[in-house]
């Protein structure tokens, strides 16, 4: 493909914090450039596919694109997310564990009153 492709149609279907999707219309560019910072947790479909992000010019987010028309999501999942959910879910059933088996001990100098 050549540098000097003309640019495709994008159409901007949603935009939010953790997702962004995309209309972008048949023609013969070949990236989709998205002028957002690249982070670690990004991921990428075309048309429900798994495609892979490359970093574009040190910071943004570029796809490879088809030849024909279609609907570009990025989906942000931070990383260590379910992990630390684990791990807090874990330390309050431990928390919760030692304080009703604190509560059941009794006291040896209270249980001769």
């Amino acid at each position: 493909e050549s540098p000097d492709a003309p640019a495709r149609a994008i159409a901007f279907v949603r935009d939010d914090p953790t997702r962004v999707e995309l209309d972008v219309a048949a023609g013969a560019a070949p990236w989709l450039v998205l002028t957002d910072t690249f982070l670690p947790g990004w991921t990428a479909t075309v048309d429900g596919a798994s495609v892979p992000i490359v970093r574009v010019d040190h910071a943004f987010r570029g796809i490879a694109l088809p030849a024909n028309a279609c609907r570009v999501a990025f989906t942000y999942t931070a990383p260590g997310l379910g992990a630390g959910l684990g791990l807090a879910a874990f330390a309050t059933v431990a928390l919760a564990v030692w304080w009703f088996a604190a509560r059941r001990c009794v006291d040896p100098a209270a249980a001769g009153d």
